[in-house]
C-alpha cells in the first residue's frame, strides 16, 4: 500500500477513532491508544489497526466514519462518485477492513457524512452524500445488523438549479434545543456563475 500523506479524515463521535484515505485509494483506520492520563495522548498515541484499498485503487476525495453506536462502517467516496462502504472487525489475530457494500452515483462529491446515532428518524447508519450535481442524496443499509446491500434512500435537490455541493454535515445530537427534534443537514454549493 502506498504511504503517501492522507487526503482526508474523518473521525467518529468520541475522537477515539478514525479513517484517513489518499487519493490513491489507502483507507486506513486508527483507534487511540489508552492512556491513564488523557493529557498524555499526543500524535503518536494513534495506531494503525486495519487498513484497506478503494476497488481498483480509485482516488479518494471523502470519507466518513460513523458514531460508535452504530458500530464502525467507513464511507469512502471516490472521485467518480463511486461509495465503498467497510466495516472494521476485530478478531484475535488483530483487526481488518471488510467490504461491505458499494454504491455508484454517478456523479463526483463535495462530502459525505454520517447521520449521528441517536435520531429518532433513523434506526440504521444513514450517509448523506453531497453530489456535484446539486443533489443531496441518503443511503441506508438494508439490513442494520450486517450494515450490508446499501441502498439510496432519499434524493433531494436545491430550489436553485445549476449547483455543485460542496460539502455536508448533520447537526449532532446533542445540539438539539428540545424545540427542534428532527434531522438537520447542512449543505454548501457553487453555482456555475460563482466558477465562472
Amino acid at each position: 500500500m502506498s504511504t503517501s500523506a492522507a487526503c482526508v479524515v474523518a473521525y467518529d463521535d468520541t475522537r477515539t477513532s478514525s479513517v484517513t484515505a489518499t487519493r490513491e485509494g489507502d483507507i486506513i483506520y486508527r483507534a487511540r491508544v489508552a492512556h491513564g492520563d488523557a493529557d498524555e495522548a499526543d500524535a503518536s498515541s494513534w495506531d494503525v489497526v486495519a487498513r484497506d484499498s478503494s476497488p481498483q485503487g480509485a482516488a479518494v476525495v471523502a470519507v466518513a466514519l460513523t458514531d460508535a453506536a452504530h458500530g464502525r462502517i467507513i464511507a469512502s467516496a471516490s472521485a467518480s462518485g463511486d461509495v465503498t462502504f467497510f466495516r472494521v472487525s476485530h478478531s484475535d489475530e488483530g483487526s481488518s477492513l471488510s467490504r461491505v457494500g458499494y454504491a455508484a452515483t454517478g456523479t463526483p462529491t463535495g462530502g459525505v457524512a454520517f447521520a449521528p446515532a441517536g435520531l429518532r428518524a433513523f434506526h440504521a447508519p444513514t450517509l448523506a452524500f453531497a453530489g456535484a450535481d446539486g443533489v443531496l442524496r441518503l443511503f441506508a443499509p438494508r439490513d442494520a445488523s450486517t450494515a450490508t446491500a446499501w441502498e439510496e434512500v432519499g434524493t433531494y435537490e436545491g430550489k436553485t438549479p445549476g449547483a455543485a455541493l460542496t460539502s455536508v454535515a448533520w447537526r449532532r445530537g446533542g445540539e438539539t434545543n428540545g424545540v427542534v427534534d428532527f434531522p438537520v443537514i447542512a449543505t454548501t454549493a457553487t453555482y456555475s456563475s460563482d466558477r465562472e
